[in-house]
């Protein structure tokens, strides 16, 4: 489960994002969720879908990077094949 804090520059002082790419990083991800202020950029690297959400009438954005749940087409070992992140 997660757990949630508020971020202090004293206590996470150490803290870091993590910017490398790889299968046990969670990258093998067939489609993520995307934002209609983002379309202009994605349009230009990845295919872009509604996904039919569990509402009768809702729809989310999501951006298809693979054909299966686990496949990342743009996963290249540990880069990423595509220039918009």
């Amino acid at each position: 489960m997660a757990r949630h804090e508020l971020l202090d520059n004293v206590v996470h002082k150490d803290l870091r994002v993590d910017t490398r790419f790889g299968a046990g990083l969670g990258d093998p991800a067939g489609l993520v969720p995307v934002w209609p202020t983002e379309f202009a950029e994605l349009q230009r690297e990845y295919p872009i879908f509604l996904q039919k959400g569990e509402g009768e009438s809702e729809y989310h954005a999501v951006a298809l990077l693979g054909f299966d749940a686990s496949e990342n087409l743009y996963l290249d070992g540990d880069r990423w094949n595509a220039s918009y992140l």
